[in-house]
C-alpha cells in the first residue's frame, strides 16, 4: 500500500498526471469510499497513505487536492459517511507526522479545507478538533504540554 501511494504521488510531483485530474478522481472515491470499505478493508488505510504523500510533494497547498478533501466533507451526511472520513483524515495525519515531521501535519490540519474537513468529519469545534488531535499526538506544538481537560466522548 504505501509503495502505491508512493507511486501515486511520484506520478503527480512529475507532472505525469494533473492535480485537477487526480482530484477530481479523489472526491470520487471519498465518496464511494463506505461501499469500498465493504470489499477492500484496507481502502481507508491505502487512502490516507495515498493523501499523506500527496501532501508531502506539495498538495498541502494544491487546491484541486484541498478542494477534493473540503467538498466532500461537505457533502457528508449523518449515514456514518463522517466515520470513514474521520478515520481516513486521521491516519493522514499520522502518516505526515511520521514520514514527513510534526511541523507538516500541523501544517496540514491548520489548512482551512483539511480543518473543516476534521470538524465535520468529527463533529467537533475548532477548540475540541485540536484538544483531539494533541491527545492523539497527532499534532503537538513543541514544548506543549498535555491538554488539562478531558475530549468529550462524543468526538473520537
Amino acid at each position: 500500500q504505501g509503495t502505491c501511494a508512493e507511486a501515486a504521488a511520484a506520478l503527480v510531483a512529475g507532472e505525469a498526471l494533473a492535480w485537477a485530474d487526480l482530484g477530481a478522481e479523489l472526491e470520487a472515491v471519498l465518496g464511494r469510499l463506505a461501499d469500498l470499505l465493504l470489499d477492500a478493508p484496507h481502502a481507508g488505510r491505502f487512502l490516507a497513505m495515498l493523501l499523506a504523500r500527496l501532501v508531502l510533494c506539495g498538495g498541502g497547498r494544491e487546491p484541486a487536492l484541498l478542494g477534493a478533501i473540503g467538498r466532500r466533507a461537505e457533502s457528508l451526511d449523518q449515514s456514518g459517511e463522517e466515520d470513514v472520513m474521520w478515520q481516513v483524515l486521521l491516519g493522514m495525519l499520522r502518516h505526515l507526522g511520521r514520514w514527513g515531521s510534526q511541523d507538516v501535519a500541523r501544517e496540514a490540519a491548520s489548512r482551512r479545507e483539511i480543518s473543516a474537513a476534521l470538524r465535520k468529519a468529527g463533529r467537533c469545534s475548532r477548540r475540541e478538533l485540536a484538544e483531539v488531535l494533541k491527545a492523539r499526538g497527532l499534532v503537538v506544538r513543541q514544548g506543549a504540554e498535555a491538554p488539562q481537560t478531558k475530549v468529550a466522548t462524543a468526538v473520537h
